[in-house]
């Protein structure tokens, strides 16, 4: 194979020991790249513990390394190796072109499951004390052994100092080239409402905020700051403050020597809820970081372990193009889960069409650029971990992601997310959540065609069909005025949840009214049939998401709300002569809260029960009709991108289905030409359904799989090749 086979995206395979083989005289890192069918930029050795490196003596020699730290979680299989073999391995690695890191976790491998434990840090605690204080007063050393290396160690150095002189140094031996910090390294392994309180955090917090915490205990502290706003607000900014400090530090000290440093983000959250849950600000540590890994894992910890709300792709086509739109220097990579035989999953038999879903619709998401340009929003992969596949595996999932990487994004139909600091500003100032990833989410469930964004403050350059905000409190004077001047030039203004700003409201035709308590919903199929939507909603009903508090002034109401203080908008649409078109939706989806970390579903039944109802397909049947969206879809999920020559690429899921279902494209104008993909004509992962019909397509998409189609239209039918 050539050493320079490199994917034209960029890859980051996070393994251990287990794929090569030290008797070989490559240590079998040919074996490995003839198994994957392509050179990874970077292979990464993961899932171990800091104390590999702090436990380091200078010396490389034939000293056997613990098997801990050359199987994961010391899974049975794997070949013993030295020092000297690891260091062998790296220049094997290097033959090849790729790079080198040394990867570790925020905890000192503690499984149960496989009576282990990296015993090093529990043996030099007296050191390294980073074992992280729960609000309850019980500490991670007695549970799963997280540490915090935000901490100050017990003689006063700060553990990132200590992190940086030993980490550099066990590079430079080992001749590798950056460090890959995995869980923990960018957001505790703990929310912030749980931890650490230990007292150097409490310490550092009341140096950073100027605030006394009151308290003669652990819990008591914990109190003080959790259960007031104001305080609980600084305690996010001091751990945002301190994120950004921290790599701060180390870019400036790895990079002094050509070292590199990426992270692995706080549990695939967007910007809001990354900063609400566990203190990270994409945007302020952009600058200090290498690259950024999201764990979009819908085929592992959707289906595994009830991760519902953050991993699945729905909430990911919110999340990515999002964190991209506030933080466009940043390098993101889309975390993938390909198979982890210690942990029990390998989803490419377990789940093949999630898989092939996401595979072909991540890495499409897209963010509008200062000057206009849609750009994709992932900058490759991180595979977690390609160990145990065969080589019949690696092409299935090389296809997807060639064909998703190097399709040309030309244009990308759908509203754009508007993405504002200064509405996060105004939220996080109140404490309320911004619920951006919930809102848009349940919209891509209906059918809505929303997977890019747009920074308020690149609007100007941006040319998007559509604009959508979300619950826009605190919204400037000046990103209103750049919104409306998109409105006259053309596109659409769609706007859900809230709105106080009166220039909004004007555009909306729409004004405030006293709150009135929802007694049923009035349908106005005249107004609907008018601008092409559903001719009959024989279905909507209202629900605790939907709050009466707005009436129309010059906008049709679509869908009204009867309260005994009369008739309150739901949604509606306002179309003047010159301007683009308007909509305003008053429902605002929040996911309810639960102790648990994301898991907003009891279970798999529960999460098909909330699926979306006949309200929010109404309302993403406007969204794509504000949008002057050229596909729309009876059901199931839509992504729409305009490529070369004329076609549009689309994407149809079905997710969170437990059935194939039948989905019906309708298209604006006549349907030219249309295939699917010729790597996927042969699958059982969907196919097309022959419909006489000129402007609609059937196509049969399986369970929570995806189908992709490449269509060409014109408004009379005929289209000429040049």
């Amino acid at each position: 194979m050539n050493k320079k086979n490199y994917p034209s995206y960029q890859v980051i395979d996070s393994v251990d020991l287990r794929p090569f083989d030290n008797r070989k005289k490559d240590f079998g890192v040919g074996d490995y790249v003839e198994t994957l069918g392509f050179v990874p930029q970077i292979i990464t050795l993961l899932e171990n513990s800091i104390e590999q490196i702090h436990s380091h003596n200078g010396v490389i020699d034939n000293e056997r390394i613990p098997y801990l730290w050359c199987a994961e979680r010391a899974m049975p299989g794997g070949n013993v190796w030295s020092k000297r073999d690891l260091y062998g391995l790296v220049e094997s690695v290097h033959a090849y072109g790729s790079k080198f890191f040394m990867g570790a976790l925020a905890c000192p491998n503690q499984f149960a499951e496989y009576d282990t434990r990296a015993e090093w840090l529990y043996q030099h605690s007296d050191v390294f004390d980073l074992f992280i204080r729960m609000k309850d007063g019980s500490s991670t050393a007695d549970t799963n052994g997280h540490i915090n290396p935000l901490r100050r160690l017990p003689d006063g150095r700060f553990y990132e100092d200590v992190f940086i002189e030993e980490t550099l140094r066990y590079l430079e031996d080992y001749d590798m080239d950056g460090f890959y910090g995995g869980d923990g390294w960018a957001g505790l392994l703990v929310p912030l409402t749980d931890g650490d309180f230990h007292p150097d955090m409490i310490a550092q917090f009341e140096e950073f905020s100027g605030i006394e915490v009151e308290g003669a205990t652990t819990v008591q502290q914990a109190e003080f700051i959790l259960n007031s706003k104001e305080n609980h607000r600084r305690w996010i900014e001091f751990y945002a403050n301190r994120w950004s400090s921290f790599y701060k530090k180390i870019h400036e000290a790895f990079h002094r020597q050509g070292k590199e440093f990426m992270v692995i983000d706080p549990w695939a959250r967007g910007p809001v809820d990354a900063l609400y849950d566990f203190g990270f600000d994409y945007k302020r540590v952009a600058p200090y970081l290498d690259g950024l890994c999201l764990e979009a894992r819908e085929q592992n910890w959707g289906h595994r372990t009830g991760e519902w709300l953050y991993v699945w792709e729905t909430g990911e086509r919110v999340n990515i193009p999002c964190i991209r739109a506030q933080a466009p220097d940043l390098k993101l990579y889309w975390s993938a889960c390909i198979c982890n035989a210690p942990e029990h999953w390998v989803v490419s038999r377990d789940t093949i069409n999630v898989i092939e879903r996401e595979s072909l619709s991540l890495p499409t998401l897209s963010y509008v650029n200062d000057k206009g340009d849609y750009c994709r929003a992932l900058e490759g992969l991180h595979l977690i971990f390609g160990t145990d596949l065969t080589k019949e595996e690696w092409r299935f999932l090389d296809q997807r992601w060639d064909l998703a990487y190097n399709l040309s994004l030309d244009k990308v139909f759908g509203p754009a997310i508007v993405w504002s600091d200064a509405v996060e500003q105004y939220h996080l100032d109140r404490m309320e959540r911004w619920e951006i990833t919930a809102a848009v989410q349940q919209m891509n469930y209906a059918g809505a065609p929303v997977h890019t964004a747009v920074n308020s403050r690149n609007l100007a350059a941006a040319s998007c069909d559509a604009y959508l905000l979300v619950d826009p409190l605190g919204i400037t004077d000046e990103e209103v005025e750049a919104l409306l001047q998109k409105q006259k030039e053309g596109a659409g203004l769609i706007v859900m949840g809230r709105v106080e700003h009166p220039k909004l409201l004007e555009a909306l035709g729409i004004r405030h009214a006293d709150t009135g308590n929802a007694a049923g919903v009035e349908y106005n199929a005249k107004a609907a049939e008018g601008i092409g939507l559903m001719k009959e909603a024989p279905y909507l009903k209202a629900d605790h998401r939907d709050v009466g508090d707005f009436i129309a002034e010059d906008a049709e109401v679509i869908c009204s709300l009867k309260t005994k203080l009369g008739d309150r908008v739901l949604l509606s649409y306002k179309k003047d002569e010159g301007n683009g078109p308007a909509a305003f939706i008053r429902r605002r989806n929040c996911w309810p809260d639960t102790p648990c970390r994301g898991r907003y579903f009891k279970d798999y039944a529960h999460f098909v029960s909330e699926c979306p109802d006949e309200m929010d397909k109404l309302m993403s049947d406007l969204i794509a009709k504000a949008s002057s969206a050229p596909f729309t879809v009876d059901k199931g999920q839509l992504y729409l991108i305009g490529t070369e020559n004329g076609y549009t690429h689309i994407g149809m899921g079905n997710m969170g289905n437990i059935f194939s279902q039948i989905t019906t494209v309708c298209s604006k104008d006549r349907i030219v030409h249309f295939d699917d993909y010729d790597f996927k004509r042969n699958m059982s992962s969907g196919y097309i359904l022959y419909d006489t019909q000129p402007h609609r397509i059937q196509v049969k998409v399986p369970m929570d799989g995806a189908i992709t189609l490449k269509i060409k239209c014109r408004e009379d039918g005929i289209f000429e090749e040049k």
